[in-house]
């Protein structure tokens, strides 16, 4: 369930099948607290990728991967985090391609 009109997952609710209605109701009112129309769509389990499409032509398709580390027994996973922060192409908001994580 999320607002029509944010970006960057504000407002979002993902609920498990056998939401109640009390949790229901919430998502609804998280939604509405960011836009005066709400969308609810069935979650799909998978790979997820964006689309920019201009006029009818697609034009660019972003693989989107969440953050993650791999332990490798000696490091911290804080450690693991810190060194994939200090790539250049991470930063903070949307100036680079890539963002920093914790």
């Amino acid at each position: 369930m999320k607002p029509v009109t944010t970006n960057f997952g504000i407002g979002i609710s993902v609920l498990p099948p056998r939401t109640s209605e009390e949790d229901a109701k919430k998502a609804i009112k998280i939604a509405f607290n960011h836009s005066e129309s709400i969308i609810v769509e069935e979650f799909a389990e998978g790979n997820e990728y964006r689309f920019l499409v201009i006029g009818e032509e697609t034009v660019a398709v972003c693989n989107r991967i969440p953050a993650n580390v791999t332990g490798d027994g000696i490091h911290t996973i804080q450690d693991l985090v810190s060194f994939k922060n200090e790539d250049p192409r991470r930063g903070v908001g949307h100036v680079t391609p890539l963002k920093k994580f914790s």
